[in-house]
């Protein structure tokens, strides 16, 4: 019997009973995380590795949605400026 206050051996005991209830036709679980791999295959359900290639980037979060923001805020400001350059030939 899983623990099933971890939501990841719910998930598992979901796949379960849907192949119970589907004749034990073979049920495969998809994941990258490597607790409910090893939980899934312990209790005799095949499991595939998602690969990497699949994954999305992270979302950002508030503070780097502002941060990003902000520096483009004060590009903007410092390009309404000219760039001045000096440079001296000979001490």
């Amino acid at each position: 019997m899983l623990d099933l206050s971890k939501a990841d051996n719910r998930h598992i005991e979901e796949v379960l009973a849907f192949q119970s209830a589907n004749d034990g036709q073979p049920t495969v679980i998809l994941t990258h995380d490597t607790c409910p791999m090893l939980t899934a295959r312990r209790v005799g359900l095949e499991c595939v590795a998602v690969p990497d290639s699949w994954l999305l980037d992270p979302e950002k979060d508030d503070r780097q949605t502002e941060n990003e923001e902000l520096k483009r805020q004060l590009k903007e400001l410092q390009n309404q400026y000219p760039q001045l350059s000096v440079h001296a030939e000979n001490d």
